[in-house]
């Protein structure tokens, strides 16, 4: 069996671990910049706040309706997220993390009961250890696994596994609209739709392998695990992606090129240091600015710039990889125009122990021991004193000129020593 484990209202929940008074009340977690909600408790949502909503217009509401502000605060949720994977390595032989708050588990039980007993357990475990509620859905495949954690959260049980019954479990399906089942997109959706499907139930009918062959090898597979059949490996699965991106929606318009290249250094940075955590280098580089829309003294529209580097070889070095791409940003600045988000997204990822050999690479096997040797220093101080305890001068000393907005930020209780709580 395959258990999915998923957080409850994961930024919500966070935030609740600390102040304990937010618990039965309407908060709302904000994008960068505190822009729109990106996160509902379940009172928000009973107030028929959508998600996306802006700030701005929720902001004259909130003394009427109680609502509660929070900032992203990313930090704080990746440092809980990484204490609830540890309990899951500890207590699963196999587990997949599928998203920061997600993760799948290889149950490998006799009966029933068995099964039922440990997933309680599990969460009652989380809860205490970490303070997440979580909803467990077991099934025999990861799609029906999606279906049994979600009606585990709807109907308020927590666990939910899948049952024996062929008639049951049929009709737990034919509740299952196509565009609420995993791996199934919008528009994939709408044609099913089209065709008459419209429920799960039916689709699990099909034969899964003339729906790869008409509709895509996807497709095909849904088909298969609605049936109760794996069609998704373990090896692989969870493996990184081929690209990773660091940006940010600045506090304020930026107009100067130094403080653009300040901005652009910094994420650099963060998103090299992402490279090395998941022990893979890039081939390259793209970087992108996007800036608002002007109406005086002569109307021009908004858009975006944008310039791609590629790296004499892979790195993970910040240091060659800010010598490569800053250069770059004068040909792509535009003088007089406000910047309103920056980024990097490094493409072109391989494993370290998959990056093929250099003609030259004894000659420079001396300077690179040194500047590895640099980065894992660094990057050790920043895990053990909080990110940016260390950081490159190119990300400049002050970043009030363009650092994104979090007016609602709440400390890092777990990350840095400067926000602990104090106890008096």
């Amino acid at each position: 069996m395959i258990g999915l484990v998923d957080c409850n209202n994961f930024f919500v929940s966070c935030e609740r671990i600390f102040a304990p008074e937010l618990e039965g009340r309407p908060v709302a977690v904000l994008s960068n910049s505190d822009g729109v909600v990106v996160a509902r408790s379940a009172e928000l949502k009973a107030l028929n706040i959508p998600m996306g909503e802006p700030y701005f217009r929720l902001k004259p509401l909130a003394e009427q309706l109680g609502i509660v502000f929070r900032s992203s605060n990313y930090e704080l949720y990746a440092d809980i997220s990484r204490r609830v994977m540890m309990i899951l390595r500890e207590e699963s032989p196999v587990v997949e993390q599928y998203s920061i708050d997600e993760a799948f588990l290889r149950l490998n039980f006799t009966t029933r009961e068995e099964t039922a007993t440990f997933a309680e357990h599990l969460r009652a475990k989380i809860l205490r250890w970490v303070g997440m509620p979580v909803s467990i859905g077991i099934a025999p495949t990861r799609t029906l696994a999606k279906i049994a954690n979600h009606l585990g959260k709807k109907e308020g049980r927590g666990c939910f596994l899948w049952p024996e019954e062929m008639a049951s479990a049929k009709e737990i399906l034919r509740r299952i609209p196509p565009e609420e089942i995993w791996g199934i997109g919008g528009r994939t959706a709408a044609k099913l739709w089209r065709m008459g499907l419209r429920n799960a139930e039916q689709l699990s009918q099909w034969d899964f392998q003339e729906t790869a062959q008409k509709f895509g090898v996807c497709l095909g597979r849904t088909v298969a695990e609605l049936q109760g059949h794996e069609a998704i490996s373990w090896e692989g699965f969870g493996d990184a992606t081929d690209s990773t991106t660091c940006s940010r929606v600045f506090g304020q318009p930026v107009t100067e090129l130094a403080t653009l290249r300040e901005a652009i250094a910094t994420y650099a940075e963060k998103a090299s240091a992402r490279l090395r955590e998941m022990r893979r280098k890039a081939q390259g580089c793209t970087v992108f600015l996007i800036y608002y829309p002007e109406y005086a003294p002569h109307p021009m529209d908004g858009g975006y710039a944008v310039r791609s580097v590629l790296f004499p070889h892979p790195t993970w070095n910040n240091g060659e990889i800010n010598h490569r791409i800053l250069p770059v940003l004068p040909e792509i600045f535009s003088k007089g125009r406000r910047y309103k988000k920056g980024g990097v997204t490094f493409w072109g990822l391989q494993a370290e122990n998959q990056l093929p050999g250099e003609l030259f690479e004894e000659m420079e096997q001396g300077r690179g021991a040194i500047a590895e040797r640099a980065l894992e220093v660094m990057d050790d101080l920043n895990k053990t004193y909080g990110k940016g305890t260390l950081r490159p001068l190119a990300g400049g000393l002050d970043d009030t000129a363009w650092r994104m907005r979090r007016d609602f930020l709440t400390p890092r209780y777990t990350t840095s020593w400067h926000d602990l709580p104090v106890a008096w």
